[in-house]
């Protein structure tokens, strides 16, 4: 059988449109401490956010575990119970739920792990840092590093 020549070029753009997005997902994730600039003292109970691309916040960047086996979950899933758990690990029965994120006593957070198409280059994402008596802070997650907030001023 002879191909004709459109369909050995349609061919070739197939083959190398595949072969040129093979690959091309990230894991996107962000870690550090947050400290208060002046005291460096560790910020306990920080809430942090991450913003995808400068406009879509993430509210819940942390995970659950589901403590019920999968089994269980399922049956009780049957009698219509709704939850938010969804598989967290593809390929094992693991679930998870998203929830906010805050830092520990020592300042410490940790992001969840998302996985995201990378076709047209690594989303920009950036961490937004809350927490009562400070100035917001929007950094960038990369490096992974110490953010320092500053306190409002004082009326």
């Amino acid at each position: 059988m002879r191909l004709r020549h459109s369909d050995t070029i349609c061919l070739f753009i197939l083959i190398t449109s595949s072969l040129l997005l093979q690959g091309c997902e990230a894991f996107i994730y962000a870690k550090g401490n947050i400290y208060d600039a002046g005291t460096h003292q560790p910020i306990k109970g920080a809430s942090v956010k991450l913003i995808w691309r400068g406009r879509d916040t993430m509210e819940k960047c942390a995970y659950l575990l589901d403590t019920m086996d999968y089994d269980a979950r399922r049956r009780i899933r049957r009698t219509g119970v709704k939850d938010d758990y969804f598989a967290f690990d593809f390929g094992t029965s693991k679930r998870a739920k998203p929830i906010p994120l805050y830092t520990d006593s020592n300042g410490y957070f940790q992001t969840g792990t998302y996985w995201t198409s990378a076709a047209f280059g690594v989303p920009k994402v950036k961490i937004l840092v809350t927490q009562n008596g400070y100035k917001p802070l929007v950094a960038d997650r990369y490096p992974m590093k110490n953010f320092y907030l500053e306190r409002e001023p004082k009326q």
